[in-house]
């Protein structure tokens, strides 16, 4: 046999191995289906979803806003699970404020997330501690965006005072008695524009942090005070406290000093949690 009669023969056989060998991957035996994006929560979560994995550190909501994944990772919240258990007095009543459910948000059903699943991918403070739960969103991204709050209080069912207050760290009671929560001055000078971006909160967020942030109560015409984030960033900054800014520079860089300020010296020594003179 010629050389070419034996190309010849050699490609007919590899052509012939190559047909059978693909027609046997698609016969009727073979199901194609399409994996999910994530593991689904427990529908008893009601919503919530939780870590992409178990236990993982990476959110599900992170998985498309990986900016706010990436500073958030860095924060007290995301080790929130842990450093209760390694805290020496872990108690159940703790969890509600250390995993994810209804505390922090709108949620008035105290029966989602990890308070009825127990399961670990509800660990830690996440996203939808404060945002809510995100299925609805996951759903149809551009119809449904779960908003944070922006208030704060002693009786507020919503945001940061849920779990930021009592004995253990009475945060959202020392800021009610001081003069940003109490807000002696924040319907009138809350209302004219040269001084609203310091008397204001919304104001102050926008203008003086530099935060076009939305959130639920954004544009509704109500004055308010200066609540928690207009000082602290939710998401995680570099400073001690998820502080905007700095308080440990003798500048006008100081957080507080943007607003408490007289020629570059401070106002008051007063803390900012507790009632000021």
């Amino acid at each position: 046999m010629k050389l070419g009669s034996r190309i010849r023969v050699a490609t007919i056989t590899l052509a012939t191995f190559l047909i059978v060998g693909i027609w046997g991957c698609v016969d009727g035996d073979t199901i194609y289906s399409e994996q999910p994006a994530w593991e689904e929560a427990p529908p008893e979560a009601l919503g919530f979803l939780g870590y992409e994995l178990f236990n993982s550190g990476q959110t599900l909501c992170g998985q498309c806003h990986a900016g706010v994944q990436a500073e958030w990772i860095g924060t007290a919240h995301a080790d929130a699970w842990a450093g209760l258990q390694s805290s020496g007095h872990a108690a159940s009543y703790c969890e509600g404020c250390h995993t994810v459910g209804a505390l922090g948000n709108a949620v008035t059903n105290p029966n989602v997330g990890w308070a009825v699943t127990n399961d670990p991918r509800f660990h830690d403070v996440q996203c939808e501690s404060c945002h809510g739960p995100g299925i609805s969103h996951v759903s149809a991204p551009a119809a449904e965006r779960p908003l944070a709050s922006f208030e704060a209080g002693t009786n507020v069912q919503n945001g940061c005072g849920e779990c930021h207050n009592g004995t253990h760290h009475p945060f959202v009671e020392q800021w009610a008695q001081s003069a940003h929560g109490a807000g002696p001055n924040t319907a009138y000078a809350g209302s004219r524009g040269s001084c609203a971006r310091c008397h204001e909160g919304q104001a102050a967020l926008e203008q003086t942090f530099g935060v076009d942030a939305e959130y639920l109560e954004k544009g509704d015409g109500e004055i308010r005070t200066i609540t928690c984030v207009v000082c602290h960033d939710p998401h995680g900054s570099p400073f001690d406290g998820q502080l905007r800014a700095s308080i440990n520079v003798p500048d006008r860089t100081n957080l507080c000093m943007t607003c408490h300020t007289r020629r570059g010296e401070p106002w008051s020594s007063h803390g900012p949690h507790a009632a000021q003179g």
